[in-house]
């Protein structure tokens, strides 16, 4: 390249710009190339040197254009200096290439500048000490503006008045020890004990700025290296959210001296100028200082001094206006950051007052009073069978006796009743109903005849049961019986029960039940499943008039039950309210509910209460949807259920709720009405703004939640007092388990410490110990009787299918008589077998309390211990009186269970296997093949087909014997007669005394 070239021109200028540090260098080479500026600006505006068409370098047409604009005269007023966090206007001027943000400000003599600094105790003790020292810069630049290194501090101005305070985090507070060993403040020194708290120190600072800075200023905030430490307090303290302060309005700017340090390889403290081995603030300002020593480094307000001194020498002060100096406050940390650090804060934002933070130091512990608690005067009786069912335990001969002790006899002969004039004294007529849609239903329904005006029956009237092929008189013994198969079919069959008639059908393709067979026939079953009904339907209200009820059909048959239960049952202490689902889909009624979180999602939504310990279901409530001027909350719901179950009056009882009743106005009621506390769930929420009664803790956000290891939690209090000035107090907690659990409880107030619990961990085969909270022990063991109640129902539930809602609604509550009665008998047989009762109860109930088929085995004698009682009332099993016409009316069905009504009156015996035509050989040499028993005794065989050859005991004689006469099997044995002669068919050894009295054979006698 030539010496003429104007490229090497440009490059030696551009060299001769390393001259700046010299105070008195000419200013004549800015003036020969005001064109350039620093290659260090990286702005979009900077000028572009591109190669000519004619060999020459020159500005690019943007490069200009920008230039062009820069030169313009800028608007002071619409610079955007008071709100400079938002970014700018189209039609608001930017700053001139390479300058920063704030250049107007700084150029119009309107910035001050404040160094700030702060000492913190550590992460929990945050800042102990804040110092701050103000002070104003004035800047001569050069006649273009875009040459910034031209820039020179001409005059200083530092405010004599600095601000110095230390900050009390408060009592207990935790120092860090490599943050003491830093500035040597330990908890103990005399000017923290007498120092104010953040919140005093804060204001104070706020006035201090205000005070010593002029209205139209606005404040730069200056840190040395800030951004890594100081800032990030600040950040939390006033732009966090929920944060307690703000920002005085006139900072909103800030610079990093430490940052323009090391992002301007030009600057003389740059290493790479100054060669110096370190950025620490005590190095850097002894470099300006000749060699001098910062004395007091690491105190806050020696810092700030040290800041004020770095920022005001002559090479730094260059660098104020350079682009990326000055930067607003708002935008000092990136959105991620900001994000990372909110997510960090939000397990310990401060609850807001009145809740008070429950720690080891701070502990608020409370329980009821004596006067107050269950066990008081006011409070209730020990949980239990109540004397009345023991009475009925004593008396009782079977499982059913114990039955009709809940829901009496009585009740079935109102069904009777009731359903025999349903299907037979009832008028209906015949009616085209219109569906949802607005189209004809495929089937006509029947629905209440009209009277003629002269009260004579409609010429179109009915009965329902008269064009039925099988008419049956329905009876209480009838009742009782087809109950009790509902509730065979229950235990048999559970839950998803096959159709009915295939109790009827023969195999392979029915499962034939011989009891059930000969209890009642086919037709009879479905006949009493159409027409069973519980209430006069003449009776029933309209909607729209006064006294209507939704669930009038089955409303005495669930009072009759709930009557019964609370009449065995005393409820105890605690007690658990939740929702339980009766599985319908049909469209009789409007109130069908979905819910997806529970196991049976399409259905008949029930309020239900529960005995905690027991499980035990003491009231419930049908939803039947929102009634008109009435608000149903949650509160509402469960005061409901108590006055229901008539416990509200006891004292010191303790509910357990789920996350969609938990509230701190439930827990307010329930102590001020009833004198109850409460434990249970509360779903947290990210709502901002806190009144007196939210939850102090917000939903954790997902980062949140991981920030924290499993077991963390957090406690705090709320004090309240009932109408009469007394205290009480409700505890909330957060606790991080595999999820976000939160917890409302009024029950037991304290701080949880050295508590645990046992969880799984993925890829361990042992389980690991995390910390628990107080609420969570004493919750998980009672919070899922409902869930209880309803797992025991449904794996042995009485319902069928069958549009019929009140029959649904009825067997769901029949499984809930069930659960309470097999409650009852297990621990009645657990306090007979203690001798706490002398041993008054039946020994074999305590098979019941086996967890491998005791429930199944319980639920089988109580259906064939109603079947007998239900048929004894009809017929008295003499074979030579008329049976009922709703009984089985062909021969009876083998069976050989020993416990039916049928094996129990020798009316059958054997298992029905297909009949195999025998050989009869008998005595007088004649022989003869045939499928029937015979008249004579013949010789028996073995299986091969051999004679028998040695005598064996009598059956006739073993079953005619006690059987609870203290002998062994094989002692009556040896006392039968002996013989190896009897039935060919039968294929029994009776002996010549017992044969004519023999009554066991299979088949009819030939």
């Amino acid at each position: 390249m030539s010496a003429a070239d104007p490229g090497e021109e440009f490059w030696g200028n551009l060299a001769a710009e390393q001259d700046f540090l010299d105070p008195d260098a000419d200013d004549a080479w800015a003036h020969e190339n005001e064109e350039f500026v620093d290659e260090d600006d990286d702005s979009s505006g900077c000028g572009v040197f591109d190669l000519q068409a004619d060999g020459s370098y020159g500005l690019s047409l943007s490069a200009r254009t920008t230039e062009l604009a820069d030169n313009d005269p800028p608007d002071a007023s619409a610079s955007g200096a008071s709100e400079p966090q938002q970014p700018p206007q189209d039609d608001a001027p930017r700053p001139p290439r390479g300058r920063s943000e704030a250049h107007f400000i700084i150029r119009d003599e309107k910035a001050v500048f404040i160094s700030f600094d702060i000492e913190i105790g550590g992460e929990y003790a945050g800042i102990i000490q804040l110092s701050a020292e103000i002070s104003r810069l004035y800047i001569e630049r050069p006649f273009k503006e875009t040459i910034i290194t031209r820039d020179k501090l001409t005059e200083v101005y530092r405010e004599p008045v600095t601000f110095n305070r230390y900050v009390n985090p408060g009592s207990g507070v935790h120092f860090e020890e490599q943050c003491v060993a830093v500035h040597g403040i330990h908890p103990s020194d005399p000017r923290i004990i007498g120092a104010d708290k953040m919140s005093v120190v804060w204001a104070d600072f706020c006035k201090w700025v205000e005070e010593y800075t002029n209205p139209d200023d606005v404040c730069i905030l200056v840190a040395y290296n800030g951004q890594n430490c100081d800032m990030k307090w600040l950040w939390k303290l006033t732009q966090a959210p929920f944060a307690p302060y703000r920002l005085p309005s006139k900072i909103q700017w800030f610079m990093d001296p430490y940052k323009v340090i090391t992002s301007n390889p030009k600057c003389p403290l740059n290493h790479l100028q100054s060669h110096l081995d370190s950025y620490e603030l005590g190095v850097l300002w002894s470099y300006i200082h000749n060699g001098r020593n910062l004395n007091g480094a690491h105190d806050s307000l020696v810092d700030v001094e040290a800041q004020t001194d770095i920022i005001m020498s002559k090479q730094f002060s260059p660098y104020i206006d350079k682009k990326k100096s000055i930067q607003p406050v708002a935008e000092i940390f990136s959105k991620t950051q900001q994000n990372e650090w909110k997510k960090k804060m939000e397990p310990e934002r401060e609850v807001h007052k009145p809740w008070k933070e429950q720690t080891a130091e701070s502990n608020v512990s409370w329980q009821l009073d004596r006067r107050d608690q269950y066990t008081g005067p006011s409070g209730g009786g020990e949980m239990g069978p109540t004397s009345y069912i023991k009475g009925v335990a004593r008396r009782a001969n079977n499982l059913a006796d114990m039955f009709f002790g809940l829901l009496p006899v009585a009740f079935f002969g109102s069904v009777a009743d009731q359903s025999n004039k349903y299907a037979y004294e009832d008028e209906v007529v015949e009616k085209i109903a219109d569906d949802r849609d607005g189209g004809w239903k495929k089937r006509k329904v029947l629905v209440e005849a009209p009277k003629n005006a002269d009260g004579s029956s409609h010429p179109s009237a009915r009965h329902r049961a008269d064009n039925e092929q099988y008419k049956f008189q329905v009876t209480t013994g009838y009742v009782i019986c087809w109950v009790a198969i509902l509730i065979l079919q229950g235990a048999l069959f559970g839950t998803f029960k096959p159709p009915s008639r295939t109790m009827w059908q023969s195999r392979p393709y029915g499962m034939p039940i011989p009891f059930v067979q000969n209890c009642m026939s086919g037709a009879a079953y479905e006949f009493l499943r159409r027409f069973i009904h519980f209430a006069d339907n003449s009776k029933r209200k309209s909607k729209g008039e006064d006294g209507y009820d939704p669930l009038y059909k089955v409303r005495s048959a669930m009072t009759a039950m709930l009557q019964g239960i609370n009449k065995a049952w005393i409820v105890g202490q605690r007690v658990t309210v939740d929702e339980s689902m009766i599985r319908y889909m049909g469209r009789a009624v409007e109130y069908v509910q979905y819910m997806p979180a529970k196991p049976i999602k399409h259905g008949i939504k029930v309020y239900a209460m529960c005995c905690a310990v027991s499980g035990i279901m003491i009231a419930w409530n049908v939803y039947t949807g929102a009634e008109d001027g009435v608000v149903n909350t949650t509160t509402k719901i469960c005061a409901d259920l108590a006055k229901q179950a008539n416990i509200h009056r006891q004292k010191g009882r303790i509910l357990y709720t789920d996350n969609y009743y938990t509230s701190v106005k439930l827990a307010r009621y329930f102590f001020e009405e009833f004198g109850w506390t409460i434990t249970g769930t509360y779903a947290p929420t990210d709502k901002k703004s806190r009144s007196d009664e939210d939850f102090p803790f917000l939903r954790l956000s997902r980062g949140a939640k991981d920030s924290v290891k499993r077991g963390w939690f957090r406690e705090a209090v709320l004090e309240l007092k009932t109408p009469s000035g007394k205290k009480y107090y409700i505890q909330a907690t957060t606790w991080r388990d595999k999820k976000q659990v939160c917890f409302l409880s009024s029950n037991e107030v304290g701080f949880s410490d050295g508590m645990s619990v046992k969880r799984h961990t993925k890829k361990r085969a042992q389980r690991d110990t995390i910390e628990a909270p107080r609420a969570q022990q004493d919750y998980s063991r009672f919070f899922n009787a409902v869930d209880r109640n309803d797992r025991d129902s449904s794996d042995y539930s009485t319902t069928i299918r069958t549009n019929r809602y009140y029959l649904r609604i009825f067997c769901w509550a029949l499984d809930r008589i069930i659960h309470a009665l097999y409650v009852i008998v297990c621990e009645l047989a657990k306090r007979s077998s203690t001798e706490r009762l002398g041993g008054e109860f039946p020994e074999y109930w305590t098979l019941y309390s086996d967890k491998n088929g005791g429930r199944r085995r319980f639920q089988i004698d109580l259906g064939i211990a109603l079947m007998n009682y239900g048929i004894g009332l009809d017929w008295n099993g003499d074979v030579n009186t008329q049976r009922p016409r709703w009984m089985r009316r062909s021969e009876f069905v083998p069976c050989d269970c020993e416990k039916c009504f049928f094996c129990l009156h020798n009316l059958t015996t054997g298992i029905d296997h297909k009949r195999k035509k025998v050989i009869v050989q008998y005595a007088c040499g004649s022989r003869r093949r045939t499928k029937k028993c015979t008249t004579e005794r013949v010789l028996l065989k073995k299986k091969n087909g051999e004679d028998m050859k040695w005598k064996t005991y009598c059956k006739m004689c073993l079953r005619n014997q006690p059987k609870n006469d203290g002998y062994t099997a094989k002692e009556r044995q040896k006392r039968c007669n002996k013989s190896m002669w009897g039935c060919a068919q039968c294929q029994e050894p009776i002996c010549d005394v017992c044969w004519p009295k023999y009554d066991k054979h299979k088949t009819k006698v030939d």
